[in-house]
């Protein structure tokens, strides 16, 4: 055992006698463990900790905001996945699936995949799509 810094081998062997063939490959690795010296632990001491100056918070947008964004979003790409919609509006991962839940309320994107993995195309009518525009499924 290493007691400066906890550290332990165990090895496993076989009872040998001196006519056992291939001795060497009697004795296995049991074990290896650490456990932290206690003066190991004194030795790095206290850690002191500071919070960070910035902190990614989500975009505050205006739902007159996020519709633009998704017009210019929508009139080069023919879907849009939730890591999409957080590229296109700045938002972390909760806030951005707030925000598409009430647009999927409101009916301005259609889900045309499944419900654990969507994919969402404009619905007719809206981020510059015609009334007559229906979507592919």
């Amino acid at each position: 055992m290493l007691k400066a810094i906890g550290l332990q081998i165990r090895l496993n062997r076989e009872q040998i006698s001196a006519d056992t063939p291939r001795r060497n490959s009697k004795v296995k690795l049991k074990a290896i463990q650490f456990r932290s010296d206690k003066k190991l632990k004194q030795s790095v001491g206290y850690i002191k900790i500071k919070q960070m100056k910035r902190v990614k918070h989500s975009a505050k947008l205006s739902e007159i905001e996020i519709d633009m964004r998704l017009k210019e979003y929508f009139s080069d790409h023919q879907i849009m996945q939730r890591s999409d919609f957080q590229g296109i509006t700045g938002m972390v991962r909760s806030t951005a699936m707030i925000h598409i839940r009430r647009l999927r309320q409101e009916g301005k994107p259609q889900n045309i995949g499944i419900p654990s993995q969507p994919i969402y195309v404009p619905a007719p009518g809206f981020y510059g799509k015609s009334r007559d525009y229906q979507p592919v499924k």
